[in-house]
């Protein structure tokens, strides 16, 4: 309902309809249509750090794992559809009931990219890890605004895993 009416469009009774449940099973569990947005964002975000926390130990090495990284976020933003870029373009509006859960799923993959990759040898400043996830965001973003085609999308994933992959994980000499 929100992909089809947009945000401000979609109406409580909009939700109701579309979920054929009652005003006071929705109320029973939502204070508002903007509850629901952020519980099917939380849920969208948990899931796609799950995938990550999961990748860890079944990727070799950390050049692999970002590899990885990057096409699990593009394919898991198509499986998921329209309803994720709606979602981040909410969650970047600093007044959103999403934004406080973008930063912390920022903050998360920030300790996920420091746990695999950070050693003796290897410290990186924490907003490089930052802009990096902001570059996939922001082209995520762009790509599903413009629905790309496929080759696109697939260009972008391999861009994306070399621009980490070179930033984080640069050849020792």
């Amino acid at each position: 309902m929100f992909v089809r009416k947009g945000l401000a469009d979609t109406t409580v009774n909009d939700l109701l309809d579309a979920a054929k449940v009652s005003r006071r099973t929705f109320y029973k569990y939502f204070a508002n249509k903007m509850e629901v947005l952020e519980g099917i964002y939380q849920t969208a975000v948990l899931l796609l750090l799950a995938r990550f926390r999961d990748m860890q130990s079944a990727a070799g090495s950390p050049q692999a794992w970002l590899h990885s990284m990057v096409t699990c976020f593009f394919d898991y933003h198509l499986a998921v559809g329209p309803i994720i870029r709606l979602m981040q373009e909410e969650a970047l509006r600093a007044d959103s009931p999403l934004a406080p859960h973008r930063q912390r799923a920022h903050l998360e993959m920030v300790s996920l990219l420091v746990e695999r990759l950070e050693g003796a040898n290897r410290v990186h400043d924490p907003l490089t890890y930052r802009a990096l996830i902001w570059a996939l965001e922001a082209a995520s973003l762009e790509l599903l605004g413009r629905s790309a085609a496929r080759v696109e999308i697939e260009h972008a994933k391999a861009v994306l895993s070399d621009l980490l992959i070179a930033s984080l994980c640069p050849p020792t000499t």
